[in-house]
């Protein structure tokens, strides 16, 4: 089995097209040149200028935007990428099935929208080269996947939506992450360790803090430097 730390680095820097391959909803504007329709923008206000950049919904430090000197830095990282959906019903809500990106077992469900800036999300556990990946799907309105299944890649696993902190039905969207789990034991740690701005996040062992995302994008074979022929020789 490859050691934590050294998967960590080869998955940060090679994309592992051959497991994780599924584009995890129907939106695959990145093959086609255009990450306009397929990042989910945010709502921005810097000095005083409203935008919808986005930029905000793509993987690293693309939030948070600060002016030092006579440059714009970013300084708050977003750990995954921001899918925004291709169907909507009348009322606006996200119509979009989510789906598993490879097979693998899921690890955890939260059903309860409230528990964590993540609202109802998924995550699965997939193994590759024996040590394990783990894909999370966030802000889904409803859940058909349960703790324990096994489920195939490409398998329906919930509903989009816009469940969560700092997201409504207009930038609904899918919050997907390729990580690795940094800590087994997360659960048991004292409760200052997993305190963050005046709050708890439920289900520890599985959200932000104990997950080191990637970006998924380039994982699925669509960031910048892999060529579409080879993106769709991967994906099929």
């Amino acid at each position: 089995m490859i050691p934590r730390f050294i998967l960590t680095l080869l998955a940060a820097t090679t994309p592992l097209c051959a497991a994780l391959v599924d584009w995890p909803t129907e939106n695959k504007a990145l093959l086609e040149g255009r990450p306009e329709d397929f990042y989910m923008y945010v709502d921005r206000n810097f000095e005083g200028v409203e935008s919808k950049p986005w930029e905000g919904g793509s993987y690293g430090y693309v939030r948070g935007p600060q002016r030092v000197g006579a440059e714009i830095v970013y300084g708050t990282l977003h750990e995954g990428i921001d899918i925004a959906p291709m169907h909507r019903d009348a009322a606006g809500n996200p119509l979009d099935d989510v789906k598993s990106c490879a097979a693998g077992t899921v690890v955890h469900v939260s059903h309860e929208a409230g528990a964590s800036n993540y609202g109802r999300y998924v995550v699965i556990r997939h193994l590759i080269e024996g040590s394990p990946i783990y894909t999370l799907y966030a802000h889904l309105s409803t859940i058909s996947a349960q703790s324990g299944q096994k489920v195939a890649q490409g398998e329906v696993i919930g509903k989009m939506g816009f469940t969560g902190a700092g997201i409504n039905r207009e930038r609904a969207h899918l919050h997907l992450e390729i990580a690795v789990l940094l800590n087994e034991d997360f659960d048991n740690r004292p409760l200052q360790h997993v305190q963050r701005l005046g709050r708890v996040e439920h289900q520890a062992r599985f959200q932000t803090l104990a997950l080191d995302g990637l970006d998924a994008a380039m994982h699925m074979g669509a960031g910048v430097g892999v060529k579409a022929d080879v993106v769709r020789a991967c994906i099929g």
